[in-house]
């Protein structure tokens, strides 16, 4: 095995938005992570077409609630979201949890033993 390999704990598959905050999760936590990438960018389905004005979004550019860990990111790293709540009160956004075949509502997650996580991060849906 080579010297790389020896010194890695996990291997991150995809450097989207979940990819790259799981990698610094495990970071912060210290544990050493290589992250693979098969396209030529990060950033999985954000895609900004910086070439044309305005630099649109041409892939998906929504954040729900239930990107917990995200939302926590975009705090934590000054990444502004901007709030478009009030056009989607016609669809709520409820998050269903489904654990190891077991139902879990969005308010039992920070006390269910299926949560692995410990502080505040059990506060963080997934």
């Amino acid at each position: 095995m080579n010297n790389v390999a020896n010194n890695i704990d996990v291997i991150v598959i995809g450097a989207g938005l979940s990819g790259l905050e799981t990698a610094l999760t495990l970071e912060e936590n210290g544990l050493r992570v290589l992250v693979l990438e098969g396209r030529q960018r990060i950033g999985g389905r954000l895609y900004s077409l910086f070439d044309l004005p305005g630099a649109p979004e041409a892939g998906g550019n929504n954040v729900s609630t239930a990107y917990g860990r995200i939302i926590a990111a975009s705090k934590k790293y000054q990444v502004e979201l901007v709030n478009w709540a009030p056009r989607y009160t016609a669809y709520p956004d409820p998050q269903e949890l489904f654990i190891g075949g077991e139902h879990i509502t969005a308010k039992d997650c920070v006390n269910h033993w299926h949560n692995p996580f410990s502080g505040a991060e059990r506060t963080l849906l997934p």
